[in-house]
């Protein structure tokens, strides 16, 4: 869709632009430029046109078209555009070719952005968008069949209009009941990346003394996820994600990586904020390849969410005290550091199975759904057959 605001464009308007005389329309408060189509004045014609545009897209629950506004300086196009944002309920970057002397200028606007959408089937942005996946998979990835939870998250509490959001939340906590970090051990992209590059064959290393560390990723839930995009914000009252703008490497990995290769202009608006992150993802690699999983163990916020339901989700660990023989091999075994003879769902446990594996008695096992009955009757039988045993 395009709109001419030349004089030639046939918008022409019988209102003035600058009036004399107050007109009553002032008699209300007003920001500097209007936030909605009605009170906009002027440019009728394209008002009706935009109008309907809107309102057909609002009924489909669909973005809008592409819009392009074109003509002199003044008339206006800066602020239908803002106007256009505020009519569909979504947030405006601004930026103008003069102030993007060098390519590194425009590197935070477009990840903010989300690089893709300069692109035309870079990735998928259907219905599928509206869900957020279990685990860490960035919504930039051409892949991607869902949002991140983290990075929709982000956008909600970063928004000018909201400060919290439920839906996201509630489906968090749903998953974090259901299946506490089972989603870390099965079902995120970035943990099944960390793994492949740790079987790279070279000497390993134990975390089990750097264990202080597993409380930085709350840290970072707590302080990059909720509280600076909420109280931390520009003036118009928007935040920005930083979690996923400053820290988080899955998002070069899957999303500017592979869209950089793909685009030329990409790859020249590659700046200061790309060295950095790229920075982050090749510290990550190479901790991978030495420690199992450094970026779940201390960084990860979505992990950190997780494991505040380990000790109350469905699917948990269970072992039997009557098979276990205290030898130690399960504790060895796990890679993440727990002893699971100890605490069978400890918050740094992501279900992987390693100590079901090991252990040599099948004391260990999963157990899913609600209280234990059926493990004491097992265990109850478990119990009298040993001592059954022990009589002849």
């Amino acid at each position: 869709m395009s709109i001419d605001f030349s004089s030639d464009g046939g918008f022409e308007t019988e209102e003035p632009l600058v009036a004399t005389s107050l007109l009553r329309e002032d008699e209300g408060e007003y920001s500097l430029r209007p936030q909605t189509l009605s009170e906009y004045i002027g440019q009728q014609k394209a008002k009706g046109n935009l109008s309907i545009f809107i309102e057909a897209a609002k009924m489909r629950k669909e973005p809008l078209d592409h819009v392009l506004l074109h003509g002199p300086p003044g008339l206006g196009k800066t602020t239908l555009s803002g106007i256009i944002a505020n009519e569909m309920g979504v947030n405006i970057r601004i930026t103008s070719g003069p102030a993007i002397e060098k390519p590194g200028d425009l590197a935070a606007l477009l990840t903010n952005l989300h690089l893709p959408n300069f692109f035309k089937g870079g990735i998928y942005q259907g219905k599928g968008k509206t869900v957020c996946v279990p685990g860490l998979n960035c919504y930039s990835c051409p892949g991607a069949a869902g949002a991140c939870p983290i990075g929709a998250f982000q956008a909600v509490v970063g928004s000018s209009k909201f400060r919290f959001s439920y839906y996201i939340t509630g489906i968090l906590i749903l998953l974090g009941v259901l299946l506490g970090r089972f989603i870390c051990g099965f079902l995120c992209p970035f943990g099944w990346f960390q793994e492949l590059l740790h079987k790279i064959p070279t000497k390993k290393l134990s975390t089990k003394r750097l264990k202080p560390l597993t409380y930085l990723k709350y840290a970072v839930l707590l302080v990059m996820v909720f509280l600076l995009p909420a109280f931390l914000v520009n003036d118009v009252g928007m935040g920005d994600p930083f979690f996923c703008k400053y820290l988080c490497p899955q998002g070069v990995l899957e999303g500017a990586i592979p869209l950089s290769l793909a685009n030329s202009g990409i790859r020249a608006a590659l700046g200061k904020l790309f060295t950095w992150k790229f920075s982050i993802l090749l510290s990550v690699i190479a901790l991978s390849v030495l420690f199992y999983r450094p970026f779940c163990k201390w960084l990860c916020p979505l992990g950190a969410f997780y494991a505040l339901f380990n000790r109350v989700s469905l699917f948990q660990m269970k072992v039997d005290k009557n098979k276990c023989v205290s030898c130690g091999k399960c504790a060895r075994a796990c890679k993440m550091d727990v002893d699971v003879t100890k605490t069978p769902n400890h918050t740094e446990c992501i279900r992987c199975g390693m100590c079901i594996r090991a252990c040599p008695t099948k004391a260990v096992c999963f157990r899913y759904g609600f209280g234990d009955g059926k493990d004491k009757a097992k265990a109850a039988e478990t119990l009298q057959t040993n001592n059954t045993n022990r009589e002849e």
